[in-house]
């Protein structure tokens, strides 16, 4: 971990989207420069590939900075800079404004109702009924897919993020991604409050549901640097006599001896399988801790490379390492972090990937504060598998790809889940 406490891979969401605030005076006037200068320089003066990948960052910087200086609100005025970093077509770089930041915090103790909700065919799936929740009391079940929240379709309630989608130029992996969380963002409230669903069942009849908001009371992780505390999820189980199952939603410092706790437990069975479906990322050094667990010598995870450095992410085997079989699950919303770590056992023979092809975000980064409040969060190195293959803007391909549906979940089956069984138990 030495070294590595302010290098993140991790994605953040946005959750609110750039309404009008105060008018325009001198010294928001002075802020916006600095914040301006500081975004444009930064990217001059870090930005791991020296050429930009073929852009002109003199000539974007005529393009958009008399645009950002004219913006009507501060908000606006983040907008216009994300639009630049989009000219960039990587992961890793935009503005994420300070009440973002608070919503993302917040969340630990929002509302909720305990489901989780996929996009699986343009269609807003639940993917995940949280047991004793309020949800799973009031008759949801995983496979019904959601049309309406308060009364707003969900054709229109993603419609509020599509200008911002398209502004970043999101993949359409990314945009998936976007689009559950800001539908999740709309599920929550209040505590006590309540929220209509309307939905189709599994005999495809529409019907209506009235479901309170109970407490989250999530875990969060400590602050990093300017990375700011994360919800932790995590969860560990055995789907079968002889294997493990482990699900965690970042690589955030509490899971750290989780993932140990749970390794050492499972160190009876034949198999573990290591959920990272819609895992966007976290702190990178955490990929070669969490491999020395699982490796019986030495492996290299891949190197990530700067302008003037060069790191050689390297796992090094730990005691009582595992040494059952190992298959990983991923798909559109495995970032980052997840992403270096499943290519690295893959590409080492340690690991079978199942499930689709990641998210292709796979940059090092750093986060700051500009003097306009918001947080910059801006790539400084590439990522290299240990084959030498770059996975951002590709991805990861899984050994075996096997894509989730509706039926399935309606049916009671998670299909990537039953296919890493089977590959444990064959």
């Amino acid at each position: 971990m030495k070294g590595w406490v302010k290098v993140f891979a991790v994605l953040f969401f946005p959750v609110c989207f750039y309404f009008q605030d105060a008018s325009v005076n001198s010294e928001e006037v002075e802020l916006r420069r600095q914040a301006f200068q500081k975004v444009w320089q930064t990217v001059n003066d870090k930005h791991y590939d020296e050429t930009f990948g073929g852009v002109d960052w003199k000539r974007i910087r005529e393009i958009y900075e008399s645009k950002a200086m004219q913006a009507k609100s501060r908000s606006e005025f983040h907008k216009i800079l994300n639009e630049m970093l989009g000219e960039l077509k990587i992961s890793h770089i935009g503005i994420l404004e300070e009440e973002d930041v608070s919503q993302i915090v917040s969340r630990s103790k929002t509302g909720i109702i305990g489901i989780e909700v996929k996009m699986i065919n343009a269609e807003a799936v639940i993917f995940r009924v949280e047991k004793g929740s309020t949800a799973e009391k009031a008759g949801l079940k995983v496979g019904f897919s959601i049309k309406e929240i308060d009364g707003k379709s969900v054709d229109e309630i993603l419609s509020k993020i599509e200008g911002y989608v398209l502004s970043i130029r999101a993949s359409d992996k990314l945009k998936r991604l976007y689009q559950e969380r800001f539908l999740q963002l709309w599920l929550e409230g209040e505590p006590g409050t309540k929220v209509v669903l309307e939905v189709v069942n599994e005999m495809d009849q529409r019907r209506t549901y009235e479901i309170e908001r109970y407490k989250a009371n999530y875990e969060l992780s400590e602050q990093l640097g300017n990375l700011p505390p994360f919800p932790v999820v995590f969860e560990a189980r055995r789907v079968a006599e002889k294997v493990g199952y482990i699900r965690f939603n970042a690589w955030t410092v509490p899971q750290i001896q989780k993932l140990r706790a749970a390794i050492k437990e499972f160190s009876d069975t034949i198999g573990l399988i290591l959920d990272l479906r819609g895992n966007p990322g976290g702190i990178a050094g955490m990929a070669s801790g969490l491999a020395g667990l699982l490796v019986k010598e030495r492996i290299s995870l891949g190197t990530m490379k700067g302008r003037t450095v060069q790191l050689n992410l390297i796992a090094y085997p730990q005691e009582e390492t595992y040494s059952g079989k190992v298959v990983i699950l991923v798909d559109h919303g495995t970032g980052s972090t997840s992403e270096v770590f499943a290519v690295g056992l893959q590409e080492n023979g340690r690991a079978k990937i199942i499930g689709e092809e990641t998210m292709g975000a796979a940059l090092p980064s750093y986060i700051e504060v500009l003097p306009t409040k918001a947080f910059f969060q801006y790539p400084i190195m590439d990522y290299r598998s240990p084959k030498g293959i770059f996975v951002e803007g590709r991805g990861l391909v899984p050994d075996v790809k096997v894509f989730q549906t509706r039926k399935s979940l309606l049916e009671g089956k998670d299909l990537p889940l039953e296919m890493a069984l089977q590959e444990i138990l064959k």
